[in-house]
C-alpha cells in the first residue's frame, strides 16, 4: 500500500538532517575558514533565478498509519523543482527530479546552459541515494536529506559556472570558488545561503504546476 507523505513544511531542514549532510560533504575544515565574501558579490544571477528557482524547499512528513506499510513515497518542492522519492521496505527505490513544463530561462542563453549543466549534476547527486535505508517511521528524513543535497548543489553549481560577464572581480571571490571546488558544501559559506533563502521566501508558488522529468540529456 502506498503511503503518501502529504503535509508540507516550510522549514528547509532539521538540525539532524543538516548534521548528516555536513558529515557527508567534506571534513570539518569546510566550516572552519577565514571570512569570505558573499557569493552574490562575486556573481550576479538573473532576477528570475532568484525569485523562481531558489525558493526554500518544502518537504513532506508522513501521515500516521496504524499498520505496517511496505511502500512509501514522498514529494519535495524545491523552488520550482519537484523531487519524488519512492521507498520499498524502508529502502530508497527510485528518485526522480521534475521541472515545470513552462520553466523558462529568459533570453539569456549562457544562463540557460548553466542551469542545464547544474540540473544534470544535481540530479546525479540525489539519485545516488537509491539503495539507502531509512529507519521505520522516519522515511521522510530521506526526503529532507535529498532536499538539502539538491538545494545546496544548485546554489554551488550556479556559482561555479557563473558566466564570465556575470562574474564580478572582487577580493576573495576566487577563494570562494576554490572552497567549493574542493568539495565543500555551499552551506559552509557561513550564513550566505540562509540569507539567500530569506530573500527568496516572499514569492508565491503559482509556478509549481505542470511538471516534466529532468533527464540525463539536459
Amino acid at each position: 500500500m502506498v503511503l503518501i507523505l502529504a503535509l508540507y513544511c516550510f522549514t528547509l531542514t532539521t538540525t539532524l538532517v543538516l548534521g548528516q549532510f555536513r558529515g557527508q560533504s567534506g571534513d570539518e575544515s569546510c566550516f572552519e575558514h577565514q571570512e569570505m565574501p558573499d557569493p552574490n558579490e562575486c556573481c550576479t544571477r538573473p532576477m528570475w533565478v532568484n525569485r523562481y528557482m531558489l525558493k526554500p524547499c518544502r518537504y513532506a512528513t508522513s501521515e500516521t498509519e496504524t499498520y505496517r506499510n511496505d511502500f512509501d513515497s514522498c514529494s519535495v518542492i524545491c523552488g520550482v523543482f519537484k523531487i519524488n522519492m519512492t521507498m520499498v521496505n524502508n529502502r530508497v527505490e527510485i528518485v526522480r527530479l521534475f521541472k515545470p513544463t513552462n520553466l523558462k530561462a529568459g533570453s539569456d542563453q549562457q544562463w540557460r546552459q548553466v542551469i542545464s549543466k547544474s540540473l544534470k549534476l544535481c540530479k546525479e547527486k540525489i539519485t545516488r541515494m537509491v539503495g539507502q535505508h531509512a529507519q521505520e517511521r522516519r522515511e521522510q528524513e530521506q526526503c529532507e536529506k535529498a532536499t538539502v543535497i539538491f538545494e545546496d548543489c544548485l546554489y554551488a553549481q550556479m556559482f561555479l559556472n557563473c558566466p564570465e560577464r556575470s562574474w564580478i572581480r572582487h577580493d576573495g571571490c576566487d577563494m570562494v570558488k576554490n572552497h567549493l571546488m574542493e568539495g565543500c558544501p555551499y552551506e559552509s559559506l557561513d550564513a550566505v545561503s540562509t540569507r539567500d533563502r530569506n530573500n527568496d521566501d516572499d514569492d508565491d508558488d503559482d509556478d509549481n504546476d505542470g511538471f516534466e522529468p529532468v533527464n540525463s540529456r539536459q
